[in-house]
């Protein structure tokens, strides 16, 4: 009878947890952190590159503190943050679904109706990603120096791409896992202030390899240029021309032909800053500073 009454208290207590885990609300999708400067009408949620954090952002946010309210964000994994556990989650991209469901909870919490979304670099595409999925949330859309689509995936079936991707990451994790390529990769770049080179060299080397490798993986698999055609929202394509590149009209050919055979709505303009970096904000400032302001000034 003990036995049976035990059993029978122990069963009770099981049950009334996984009701208590059931009713308990599930911890929404976060970016790894984010910080908020200025006080504008427009808002602008700035996305760094893959292996950088927020504060990539930082002399941009201070230059145009009164000009609009920003939040520039870490993905989760990149900087000191963490990466989640996204290990039970289905699907090919659980990261990338996370990430997009992360820009939802921000916006949510943050109180944000609608904002202009800014993505560099592998970011673009993800910021294009979101817009299409979420016009109502969304004023407009800036993609950094970030492909759409590459040549060698056009026209690919959801399968040929998918393979594409593997292979191709075969050939990085093969590349990378070396120590002194991951560091050469890493290096801090030539930038025109010698302190900001610095700082890039030290941000690149914070997040985990793996943790990089992991969102490299299926920023592969992400190609924007599918969403591209009659795009619902205004999207500005803004590109650097180094002043390294031989033959900056063929570079400036290249990037509007990727648009037009992705065939761009016509809220879809591309532009192109002379004398710049990948990290155009970095090299040509006011140019980069300019842009970004006639594009939300067209907004209105």
């Amino acid at each position: 009878m003990i036995k049976r009454t035990l059993s029978l208290r122990l069963g009770l207590v099981f049950l009334a947890t996984l009701v208590a885990m059931a009713a308990a609300p599930l911890e929404p999708p976060r970016f790894g952190s984010y910080s908020k400067i200025g006080a504008g009408d427009t808002t602008l949620i700035l996305v760094p590159c893959l292996g950088c954090d927020g504060r990539a952002w930082d002399e941009f946010m201070t230059r145009n503190a009164d000009r609009y309210t920003m939040y520039a964000v870490t993905w989760p994994g990149m900087g000191t943050t963490e990466l989640p556990d996204v290990s039970a989650a289905p699907g090919e991209s659980p990261l990338w679904s996370y990430i997009l469901e992360a820009m939802t909870t921000l916006m949510d919490e943050q109180e944000i109706a609608d904002a202009v979304l800014v993505g560099h670099s592998a970011a673009g595409p993800y910021v294009v990603q979101y817009g299409q999925q979420h016009p109502e949330r969304v004023r407009g859309v800036v993609s950094v120096d970030a492909t759409i689509t590459n040549w060698d995936t056009f026209g690919f079936s959801p399968r040929q791409r998918e393979e594409w991707a593997a292979e191709e990451m075969r050939q990085v994790l093969e590349q990378y896992d070396d120590d002194d390529a991951w560091a050469a990769l890493n290096a801090a770049p030539n930038l025109p202030d010698p302190a900001r080179s610095a700082f890039y060299g030290d941000m690149w080397t914070r997040p985990p390899r793996s943790h990089v490798l992991a969102y490299w993986r299926e920023w592969l698999a992400a190609d924007s240029g599918i969403l591209i055609d009659e795009y619902p929202r205004p999207l500005l394509a803004l590109f650097a021309i180094r002043s390294s590149d031989d033959t900056p009209e063929a570079t400036r050919r290249d990037r509007l032909a990727r648009y037009e055979r992705a065939g761009a709505s016509p809220h879809v303009r591309v532009e192109f800053i002379e004398d710049a970096g990948h990290s155009i904000w970095e090299w040509q400032a006011v140019a980069f500073d300019d842009a970004i302001a006639a594009f939300v000034d067209s907004l209105e």
